[in-house]
């Protein structure tokens, strides 16, 4: 979200791009630098995360990478537990406005019967194995 620079002070960095947030920066650091030489670059994008909690062998936050279906990150998860109820895996998606719940059932996934269900992730999906 921000980027904290003891000259400059506190820079604002969520929303903009890396060339938005140079300038921003090399702004801010023009009274105490002359031509201030200024290169931001994204190491790792922490927004892009998504979340695996219930039965599976190793809940946690994983990153989301790109075209992730709920099928791989279930195997990020280390896969379902032996306990894990494959029928009802729901996944709570976070809009602007409301929160949406997707049921799936799993089974089908994994057998190969509806591989519409494995749905496609968005950042910051959650996904709960009972």
């Amino acid at each position: 979200g921000t980027i904290m620079e003891p000259l400059a002070g506190r820079i604002q960095a969520a929303g903009k791009t890396t060339a938005e947030v140079q300038d921003s920066l090399a702004k801010s650091l023009k009274p105490f630098v002359d031509n201030p030489n200024v290169t931001v670059r994204v190491v790792e994008a922490r927004s892009q995360v998504i979340f695996v909690q219930g039965s599976v062998r190793s809940p946690g936050k994983f990153p989301l990478q790109s075209d992730e279906y709920l099928s791989q990150a279930i195997a990020q998860a280390g896969g379902l537990s032996e306990f894990a109820d494959a029928s009802k895996i729901r996944i709570e998606r976070h809009g602007r406005d409301k929160i949406e719940e997707i049921t799936v059932d799993y089974r089908d996934v994994k057998e190969g019967k509806d591989t519409a269900a494995d749905i496609r992730l968005v950042k910051g999906d959650t996904i709960f194995v009972k």
